[in-house]
């Protein structure tokens, strides 16, 4: 049985503690809580609505859409900081340079 097929049937009884006794359990149960498919209440666990909409259309593959669009979102947040940082470097080689032609022009810098 695979992994997530046993998390999903160990959910359904709604204990907690079968899935975190097994080490190998324990990562798939935290990714489903992160992407919050499960979720905790008075030491039950069950499914959320988001969990049962992505168990009618195939948990695995919900999972792995979530993932792409963890990644995706990731990604693009690190281009937004590499293109303010672009920018501002640019920005300062271009002040540097007007600074550099306003020397020379005036007999400053010879």
């Amino acid at each position: 049985m695979k992994t997530l097929d046993k998390v999903l049937k160990l959910v359904e009884k709604g204990d907690a503690t079968l899935i975190l006794a097994e080490k190998n359990l324990t990562e798939t149960f935290n990714e489903l809580l992160k992407y919050e498919l499960i979720d905790i209440n008075d030491g039950k666990v069950k499914l959320t609505a988001k969990g049962e909409k992505a168990q009618t259309a195939g948990i695995s593959a919900f999972v792995q859409k979530l993932q792409r669009e963890a990644e995706m979102k990731e990604f693009s947040g690190k281009q937004g900081k590499i293109g303010h940082t672009f920018f501002m470097i640019s920005l300062l080689l271009f002040l540097f340079s007007i600074i550099f032609l306003l020397g020379i022009y005036t007999g400053t810098i010879s």
